[in-house]
């Protein structure tokens, strides 16, 4: 869907997304007036949750990936991707 390491997968609300390899509940959602809003839930450590909007998707991607630890399937290979904004 998105050419990322965090993968997406379309929910029953149009332009909403769900990632499917975060450890934390994370969603890119498109808003016709505003653009893309990235968040997620809880974060490290539980905090509270957190949003942002961006130009584009990947842009609001790229942020949820340096926030929240992920898992990435190379293969057979599985590469785990910890928060890089410690």
């Amino acid at each position: 869907m998105f050419n990322t390491s965090m993968k997406f997968k379309e929910t029953e609300i149009k332009g909403f997304y769900e990632s499917t390899n975060a450890q934390s509940p994370c969603y890119i959602e498109y808003i016709e007036t505003i653009g893309w809003c990235a968040s997620f839930e809880g974060g490290m450590g539980g905090g509270p949750a957190q949003e942002q909007y961006f130009d584009t998707a990947e842009e609001g991607i790229h942020w949820l990936e340096c926030e929240i630890p992920h898992t990435v399937y190379l293969g057979e290979s599985i590469i785990k991707h910890e928060r890089i904004n410690a």
